[in-house]
């Protein structure tokens, strides 16, 4: 398991919130979501 660091934590914070990813961010938070869907929602 990987962890993630303070920033991306940050990140994932402000986008359940309702924020939007920084554009140098959003390719990593697309990346992490949807790596998050598979573990999450087996056949996603």
């Amino acid at each position: 398991m990987t962890l993630i660091g303070s920033h991306f934590m940050a990140v994932v914070i402000n986008s359940v919130k309702g924020g939007a990813p920084a554009k140098n961010d959003f390719v990593a938070y697309n990346t992490y979501v949807a790596k998050s869907n598979q573990v999450c929602k087996p056949d996603y």
